[in-house]
């Protein structure tokens, strides 16, 4: 099951010009992979419409936050898969009239996605239905979509922004339809000859619905600094038909690689999940990005927000400290050598002082602590030069 979330949601008015007839437009299968953008749109009739809309040249036009882009480019997807390896589609899944013509529906949707266009013009996506030709009954039944009310059903095709650099949540995507300008203008054809297109607008309420399909409910993501490693965490709920998260990382923000594999912990609609990882390998010096490929058990998938993390190399601490847990003796190896103004304490986990250690005489960046007077437990050593400090949590045990 996938888990759906409403981003935007405006309710406009729309005249019928001629009958009561009004369309219903939206966004789905909306999809970020590695800053581009892929979004569907699908139409369908308001369910109070008297009759079918007949799909002639139309303009569609949407507009969205500059300031979240890059240099960005809009076109159509082409579908991977043609139909009967010739016949690409473009992810159009409009039914033809003809019933008698063999491959009538695959032709049809071939053809709208022929004579669709996309431009990008400052703030504005356009998505062009060009015209074509409607001379015959003929003519109609092979080459006009009819359009009813069926949701999620009539998709004109699939398009990408590119350059996405923010979130979703900041692309500000929003159909045209008042004001001045260019703005969204949708027409109809007349069922007999001579096939008189019509522009349904201005009057009948409809809505636009920009929608985001997730496999689960992500609730957190976080990347921290764990001392020379970087901890991620994350929590999800409503895991239900969900297969796991691929945890992916990039050194530029683009080119994400795989760097492990965490399995679901158990389809559940109810309770939160909570998942932990220690990246151990990441590099030192410079900005890491994070995200998530949330993967259901169908193959369908979404990706998290990207979280960032610099990670700095230690130049002063505790390079090693061992054994772990520790009986009489505790020994450490620090990055830089002891002096005799550096102070050396073991607390408990009150934070009370337990154990004061005197530097060696001689400068040395390797220290042995005596801990047989310690009881069994938890303790922390806290080792201090001058200004810099630095803490190693350690077992005591006898």
């Amino acid at each position: 099951m996938k888990k759906q979330f409403t981003l935007f949601l405006m309710l406009l008015s729309m005249t019928i010009v001629q009958a009561q007839l009004c369309l219903n437009l939206s966004l789905q299968d909306i999809e970020v992979n590695e800053g581009n953008l892929f979004f569907s749109i699908y139409l369908h009739t308001a369910d109070n419409a008297n009759g079918t809309l007949n799909l002639f040249a139309s303009d569609f036009v949407l507009s969205y936050n500059t300031s979240n882009f890059s240099n960005p480019t809009f076109s159509k997807v082409d579908n991977p898969n043609p139909i009967a390896g010739i016949i690409q589609n473009g992810y159009c899944t409009f039914k033809s009239g003809n019933t008698g013509q063999p491959n009538a529906d695959e032709l049809m949707q071939m053809n709208y996605h022929n004579i669709t266009s996309t431009d990008l013009i400052n703030d504005q996506i356009f998505v062009n239905l060009n015209t074509f030709v409607v001379d015959s009954q003929a003519d109609f039944d092979s080459n006009v979509a009819i359009i009813d009310a069926t949701p999620n059903t009539h998709c004109l095709g699939r398009y990408v922004l590119t350059g996405m650099t923010g979130d979703l949540s900041n692309a500000d995507l929003f159909w045209e339809t008042e004001g001045f300008g260019f703005k969204t203008k949708i027409f109809s054809l007349e069922t007999t000859a001579p096939y008189t297109p019509f522009e349904v607008n201005n009057g009948c309420n409809t809505y636009i619905d920009f929608r985001l399909l997730l496999p689960i409910e992500l609730l957190s993501f976080s990347a921290e600094r764990a001392r020379e490693n970087v901890q991620l965490t994350w929590s999800s709920q409503d895991e239900v038909d969900f297969e796991g998260f691929e945890l992916q990382r990039s050194l530029d923000g683009e080119l994400y690689r795989d760097i492990a594999w965490i399995p679901s912990k158990g389809n559940s609609t109810v309770g939160t999940n909570t998942y932990e990882f220690l990246d151990e390998t990441a590099p030192f010096n410079q900005l890491i990005y994070y995200r998530l490929k949330m993967k259901n058990l169908d193959g369908s998938f979404a990706f998290s927000p990207i979280r960032n993390v610099r990670l700095e190399k230690e130049t002063f601490g505790i390079v090693q400290l061992y054994p772990n847990p520790a009986q009489d003796q505790l020994h450490l190896v620090l990055t830089e050598n002891t002096s005799s103004t550096d102070n050396i304490r073991i607390l408990n986990t009150l934070g009370q002082v337990v154990l004061e250690v005197a530097p060696t005489a001689a400068p040395s960046n390797r220290l042995s602590i005596n801990t047989s007077p310690l009881a069994t437990g938890i303790y922390i050593l806290e080792f201090q030069s001058g200004n810099k400090q630095v803490s190693r949590r350690f077992r005591k045990m006898n």
